[in-house]
């Protein structure tokens, strides 16, 4: 397996958003990553340069060719791989995660979209950033995928929008899978296959993700960690605080502390 040596090292991150890698790569006969180990934790955005790559998700395969690319979450579950496979990448702090819309996104670039962002990527070779030039780098970056992701969405389905309004307007209660899929007069099968298809997630990690959004805004406050637990949908501040160290890296105490200590 292929190893990845991280470009920008600092001494002290401050826990700002940071791009912590950026180059270019080639697969090979050992070129086989499942996201699910990935001990360190990122957001990645690997685009194909030439050859053919592929990803396995929820056990489907997915062809990457030559402007193919994915922005995920790491550790993640899904694999990706291949031999004859040339391609750049971004690699970009954990806190990002939490400006993901979802977990894994997969989309095409145009010819003039894979020339750009080549060269973004070869510029940044080349030149060393301090950290706090490094974290205005990022955001712009970062804000430039979310800009091309936009334009890119696929036609809406009307059916699988209502469900994500429904998740977002009560996101607070105690829902089942079930009670969703009832709602909308479908089994649980049947709603975990239609929403999987549409945005790369389950209802349930969609449900996850918006609660941990959600308490990000609650924890820059001064109430307690069990009370912000149950106004985002969780029974108690236990299996809040487990939710969110696999998410954040670090548990809701460690998250208030770093961002009162910096000011943020």
């Amino acid at each position: 397996m292929q190893s990845f040596i991280r470009q920008y090292h600092y001494v002290q991150d401050r826990q700002l958003p940071v791009l912590q890698a950026a180059s270019c790569g080639q697969g090979n006969q050992d070129y086989d990553w499942d996201a699910g180990l990935r001990k360190e934790r990122l957001v990645v955005l690997q685009v194909t340069l030439s050859g053919c790559g592929f990803l396995e998700h929820h056990g489907e395969v997915t062809q990457l060719p030559v402007g193919s690319a994915f922005l995920a979450a790491m550790p993640g579950n899904f694999r990706y791989y291949g031999t004859d496979w040339q391609f750049f990448y971004l690699e970009f702090s954990p806190i990002f995660s939490q400006w993901l819309e979802l977990p894994l996104t997969v989309f095409q670039l145009t010819t003039a979209e894979l020339v750009h962002w080549q060269k973004q990527v070869r510029q940044l070779e080349q030149r060393p950033l301090d950290l706090y030039e490094n974290a205005q780098t990022a955001m712009t970056l970062f804000l430039q995928i979310s800009a091309l992701l936009d334009k890119k969405q696929l036609p809406k389905d009307p059916l699988m929008e209502a469900v994500k309004k429904y998740l977002e307007n009560r996101f607070q209660e105690d829902l089942s899978l079930t009670e969703v899929a009832e709602h909308f007069g479908l089994s649980k099968y049947q709603l975990i296959r239609k929403f999987q298809q549409r945005c790369h997630t389950t209802p349930i990690n969609y449900l996850k993700k918006l609660r941990i959004i959600h308490s990000l805004k609650l924890l820059l406050g001064d109430e307690k960690i069990e009370t912000i637990a149950r106004q985002v949908g969780y029974a108690n501040g236990n299996y809040f605080s487990k939710v969110f160290r696999s998410e954040m890296g670090m548990s809701p105490g460690e998250y208030r502390d770093s961002r009162k200590r910096y000011g943020q």
